[in-house]
């Protein structure tokens, strides 16, 4: 399968993607799915974007849980261009407590934001809506 028809496929699912390499995770914002462009977060095991970190492609709009992964996040960056906001349950729900916006370049340390290992799902909006 193509590299394109990859992150494509990927970002419909609103799959994890593994190891990426710094510059394919810094243009997987650009991937489409129909006329929809896909979004990305980075999230990392270590505040400061350090540790194991995970790129994890999206659609815009549409709330995305990280499983358990979301349990070991203690960094979020995102893309320029692209708000998102993180909630602390799997549903994305203000009502289940905490919640944070996250702008570019992310939060490098969610404890200054009470969510360090605590993040349950998401959703990312272009900064242009």
């Amino acid at each position: 399968m193509r590299p394109a028809l990859c992150l494509m496929t990927l970002s419909a699912l609103g799959g994890i993607v593994h190891g990426l390499p710094s510059k394919s995770a810094q243009n997987a914002d650009h991937a489409t799915v129909g006329d929809r462009q896909a979004v990305a977060i980075k999230a990392c095991s270590e505040v400061n974007w350090a540790g194991q970190c995970r790129m994890v492609l999206g659609n815009p709009r549409s709330c995305a849980s990280l499983g358990d992964w979301g349990n070991q996040v203690s960094s979020i960056g995102v893309d320029q261009g692209t708000a998102c906001v993180i909630f602390g349950d799997d549903a994305c729900t203000r009502t289940a407590g905490a919640h944070a916006t996250v702008t570019y370049p992310g939060i490098a340390d969610l404890s200054s934001v009470r969510m360090d290992k605590a993040v349950g799902s998401y959703i990312c909006y272009p900064a242009s809506t």
